[in-house]
């Protein structure tokens, strides 16, 4: 298979002099990443847990296109996230891309109406161990976090057996549409131009856009990452200057500065952490 690249403008150790992240590598069962960040089509499986893991949303797949994951938002009915395995007309080989942002997200969108978010997990733990692992965890941490905002859960597990499904009628031409369309965003993900400073990535993008009513109180401590600042910070601000993700601000109040991290933006790349002089976060 081998759909999965790394690009490197947006990857954080080309991006920063002392980043040394190896998280899409770590997740990867079949080692398919060396240590230089160089990909084994060979072995890759393109199950994209290490789309999941990466921080930066550095890792592409032709597989996962943003065009791709868009669609889910306008879908109408249920929105039901399955393997090729379970589903053959599914555009996806694995589900291991899927984080907690994308879920909520889905689940954010589709509070207004009467559909729900599937994630059927169905034959994942005989076909690949990890990802069904994975999978378990994150929807159980990201159900814990919706009840405390008095959402609608994900539906995961035997429950999906009980769902009735959408019948979808595609026209000729509107899939060789929607192929053609799911071509030409893969090649712009893929063969792109380096992000400009502050350029928002596909995941915060539709977190940020359906998560208005997000309150950060009900944030949960598994899925989303915090920030402590110790009494050695000298503020020179670096770390809001170097925060890829924009998730500090500072205010001055002439004689005190206050930082203020938002968990919510945080995808914990620990960018901050490494190059504070102070080592005060």
């Amino acid at each position: 298979m081998g759909s999965v690249v790394i690009r490197r403008e947006s990857c954080l150790n080309f991006r920063f002099a002392k980043m040394t992240c190896f998280r899409c590598g770590e997740i990867c069962r079949e080692n398919s990443i060396s240590e230089d960040l160089t990909i084994d089509t060979g072995r890759c499986n393109d199950c994209g847990l290490c789309l999941a893991a990466c921080p930066a949303e550095a890792v592409a797949s032709d597989m996962v296109t943003p065009a791709g994951i868009e669609m889910l938002f306008s879908e109408e009915q249920h929105v039901i996230l399955e393997c090729n395995r379970q589903n053959k007309e599914s555009r996806w080989p694995c589900l291991g891309f899927l984080d907690a942002r994308i879920l909520m997200s889905l689940v954010f969108c589709a509070s207004s109406s009467d559909r729900q978010v599937v994630v059927n997990t169905d034959g994942c733990e005989s076909c690949r161990f990890l990802v069904a692992k994975e999978l378990l965890k994150l929807t159980a941490e990201v159900n814990t976090c919706l009840a405390l905002l008095g959402k609608r859960p994900l539906i995961i597990g035997e429950q999906v057996a009980s769902m009735e499904r959408p019948v979808r009628v595609v026209s000729r031409r509107d899939f060789f549409s929607l192929l053609l369309g799911d071509a030409v965003s893969t090649v712009r993900e893929i063969v792109r131009e380096p992000a400009e400073a502050g350029e928002q990535l596909p995941r915060r993008q539709w977190f940020l856009r359906y998560s208005e009513e997000f309150d950060n109180g009900h944030i949960s401590g598994a899925l989303f990452y915090s920030l402590t600042i110790s009494s050695g910070c000298r503020t020179c601000g670096l770390c809001y200057k170097l925060c890829p993700n924009k998730a500090i601000t500072v205010f001055d109040h002439g004689q005190a500065m206050e930082f203020f991290h938002n968990p919510a933006l945080c995808t914990g790349c620990e960018v901050c952490i490494r190059h504070c002089p102070s080592a005060a976060s």
